[in-house]
């Protein structure tokens, strides 16, 4: 019987090592992703002009290698499949406007919290979140909101992320995770404080298809903590987050 690891192409992983790799870096040149991935130039070479002919890379004025817009049309073919989307669009807008702050729509993708959809209020903050950037679960309030939903079905999945630390709120203890996860499940929603970041909070509510029980995303807001704090922390954006969340499942369920 032929393994995982024998049907996969050693080629084909390099060249995906490298667009990783150039995503990671921002940018980078040959001999920056040689030393980054302990490739030889040549090889980093090869495969960068393969990928430029093909328009999936694209020399930068520095002369680095950078993703072409030729993914957006991929990305825009996974997105295009989530249900609701437009949905879902509409609804994180205005969530963003009655809050002012960063709101997003993520979904669970490789074992990650991928954002699928950002809308900014107007007092919304700058972070290193973008749409199809991999968030890590385990302190992101999608992360956790989503998890939490999938009940027993987490279990593989915490088998196979790292609880890695962020700072220092960041959960990296197993066992504290699932209690907080149960927690979660109670409550119908997920806080975040200053797990990820320093000095950033945020709430998340997940979103289910009711038929099927499968998680389909959730819902995050991401705020300063000196205004992310006290009753809207608890109460106030919770509500707001669980009641669209909850509208969207039953348009999802039943349109």
């Amino acid at each position: 019987m032929t393994t995982d690891t024998e049907a996969r192409v050693k080629s084909v992983d390099n060249a995906l090592d490298v667009l990783d790799a150039i995503v990671e870096l921002n940018g980078a040149g040959v001999t920056e992703l040689a030393d980054r991935l302990e490739i030889s130039k040549s090889a980093i070479y090869k495969h960068l002009s393969t990928l430029e002919a093909r328009g999936y890379v694209v020399r930068t004025e520095n002369d680095d290698y950078d993703l072409s817009f030729r993914w957006l049309r991929f990305g825009g073919y996974g997105r295009k499949r989530v249900p609701s989307l437009q949905r879902i669009q509409t609804a994180t807008r205005e969530l963003a406007n009655e809050t002012d702050e960063l709101l997003l729509f993520a979904t669970f993708s490789n074992n990650s919290s991928m954002s699928l959809y950002h809308s900014r209020g107007e007092k919304a903050v700058v972070t290193d979140s973008y749409t199809g950037k991999d968030l890590p679960l385990h302190c992101t309030a999608s992360g956790k909101a989503m998890l939490a939903a999938m009940g027993p079905d987490a279990e593989p999945v915490l088998d196979e992320i790292e609880l890695s630390r962020h700072t220092d709120n960041t959960i990296t203890d197993r066992a504290e995770l699932v209690d907080e996860l149960e927690t979660i499940r109670q409550q119908g929603f997920a806080l975040e404080d200053q797990e990820r970041i320093d000095g950033m909070r945020g709430i998340g509510a997940a979103v289910t298809d009711e038929h099927t029980g499968e998680v389909i995303g959730a819902f995050a807001l991401t705020g300063p903590a000196h205004r992310v704090e006290g009753e809207k922390f608890r109460e106030k954006y919770p509500k707001l987050l669980v009641n669209r969340a909850r509208e969207l499942e039953i348009n999802i369920t039943y349109e």
